[in-house]
């Protein structure tokens, strides 16, 4: 385990990052209902390849904000939320105010994997 942080029903968290071949930045923000993690919306700056599409089945449906796009209502559920850290895209998790650069926490060519568990008190307090 590399992180670990008490979790409140409907907090929310994100992940940001450079995007391959646009090189703008990309936010990607996710809840967790019944133990399951939700992509709920994706922030970026402009269309292009690789960059969210809104599919026609979707429930979800673009916002446009003051200095980005929001796709919103998209309530994917994430069986596994993998991710990679990269060497050149300054992948960010932020939950709060809590701001941590993947590659503090392992190096390049890493795949992390994010869940969440429920604990005890004690078991939390034993474990730090």
């Amino acid at each position: 385990m590399l992180y670990s942080t008490p979790w409140s029903k409907g907090d929310r968290f994100e992940l940001s990052y450079l995007h391959s071949v646009n090189k703008s930045p990309i936010t990607d923000l996710f809840t967790v209902q019944d133990g399951k993690i939700l992509l709920i919306a994706s922030r970026f700056h402009s269309f292009g390849a690789g960059v969210a599409a809104l599919p026609e089945e979707s429930e979800g449906h673009l916002q446009v904000r003051r200095d980005y796009l929001e796709y919103v209502g998209i309530e994917r559920e994430m069986p596994v939320l993998g991710v990679f850290v990269p060497r050149e895209a300054n992948t960010t998790f932020r939950y709060g105010k809590e701001v941590i650069p993947l590659n503090r926490l392992s190096p390049p060519g890493t795949l992390l994997r994010i869940r969440f568990t429920r604990q005890s008190f004690a078991a939390r307090f034993f474990l730090r």
